[in-house]
């Protein structure tokens, strides 16, 4: 590549202009409002509890599984807070596993549908509680519509699940 050419890329991408010459609105990687982002389940403890306490709902594709948060009843100190999330706001966890999907690109793509179902149709699953979805076979087959769809089916049943009081009992503490 001759130097002339390297410049151009170079100055290229690092312009904040478009193709057309339009200033991107698209924000820096650290400047996004984390307000605007729907919290998510990350730590595998909170998988495993919510797996163990939470209550079950199927549908065609996925296997939802609800649990109420209980509210805090004291501040707790940043450092200990697994996340810092509103008590009101849901959040969501997602299993696709490899059995179901064996294309990781499957497996991505569906988590990238049911996180915008989630993002833009929060009103539909229960508030205050952690959600965990799992991909069953066929699922990869689904557009951004037909989750929709299956996550307006079902969500009186996830309203339900969450209303049905506490987290049901640890099974390991038989």
């Amino acid at each position: 590549m001759t130097g002339a050419a390297a410049d151009r890329m170079t100055s290229q991408s690092t312009s904040p202009l478009t193709s057309s010459g339009a200033v991107s609105q698209r924000p820096a990687p650290g400047d996004r409002d984390p307000s605007s982002r729907p919290e998510r389940v990350r730590r595998h403890a909170e998988y495993r509890t919510i797996h163990a306490r939470g209550r079950r709902v199927h549908s065609p594709h996925f296997v939802w599984i609800v649990m109420p948060r209980p509210r805090p009843s004291a501040p707790v100190a940043p450092r200990d807070a697994p996340c810092v999330v509103a008590h009101d706001d849901p959040r969501l966890g997602l299993t696709m596993t490899r059995k179901a999907m064996p294309r990781a690109v499957d497996r991505n793509r569906t988590r990238r549908v049911l996180r915008e179902v989630f993002r833009l149709e929060s009103a539909l699953f229960p508030r205050a509680c952690d959600i965990v979805a799992i991909g069953r076979t066929g699922a990869e087959k689904l557009g951004y519509a037909d989750v929709l769809a299956e996550v307006r089916a079902i969500a009186p049943k996830l309203a339900a699940a969450a209303r049905s009081g506490a987290p049901r009992p640890d099974a390991r503490r038989g």
